[in-house]
């Protein structure tokens, strides 16, 4: 017990320690909130039976959920509001999403893919966020310090919900790393997806072009 104790101890006094437990703080904090919000009030939608995927599964949650279900009409008068989000965040719902049909709705089972995709990634774009920090401004403390601003600003609750933020950073996060690395062609496949996943991906030429 002791010996496991020293490696934990020993893995969050590492960067990749630090780092994560900034993460976990930070989802903690967010879905604790979410919990007590759920306890007190009766205001929010009921989008899905469980805990905690109901409240993050809200507004935009609805149309990505429509989109991995059922793809974009071809045919509506007045054009679909489908259109207005890109296809890859609804399309990694449906994959990973479909294991799931048979333990829960459909609709739920696509729920909870994106919730744990926007989770997962979170993470994921949390690490490269504060990797690519150290690597332009060469302070590890500087990016620890970023890296707690990325995970507890206001907006940052939208990484946990089934919307598209934690895909989108985790791509354009990616792609500017490897560019940062040296690594062009790989970067620009990064980009392409981060421009598959929000309407305003395209800007990520800017920096390429730049460079």
């Amino acid at each position: 017990m002791l010996n496991l104790t020293g490696k934990l101890r020993r893995m969050f006094a590492s960067e990749i320690g630090k780092v994560f437990l900034v993460g976990l703080s930070s989802r903690l904090l967010i879905f604790g909130v979410a919990f007590l919000t759920s306890v007190f009030s009766s205001s929010a939608k009921i989008v899905s039976s469980i805990p905690i995927v109901n409240f993050f599964s809200q507004w935009d949650g609805a149309w990505y959920t429509q989109i991995a279900l059922f793809g974009y009409p071809a045919v509506s008068n007045p054009l679909s509001g489908n259109w207005a989000f890109f296809p890859l965040y609804p399309f990694l719902m449906r994959v990973f999403g479909t294991p799931f049909f048979g333990l829960m709705s459909s609709t739920e089972a696509v729920l909870v893919s994106g919730f744990l995709i926007s989770n997962v990634l979170f993470f994921v774009s949390l690490f490269l966020f504060y990797h690519l920090t150290k690597i332009i401004f060469g302070k590890n403390s500087f990016a620890l310090i970023s890296t707690v601003f990325f995970a507890f600003w206001p907006g940052a609750l939208f990484y946990s919900t089934v919307y598209s933020e934690s895909i989108f950073m985790t791509f354009a996060l990616g792609a500017f790393y490897l560019l940062e690395k040296g690594k062009s062609g790989k970067s620009a496949v990064l980009g392409f997806f981060a421009a598959l996943t929000r309407s305003n991906g395209f800007l990520i030429l800017i920096p390429f072009f730049y460079n």
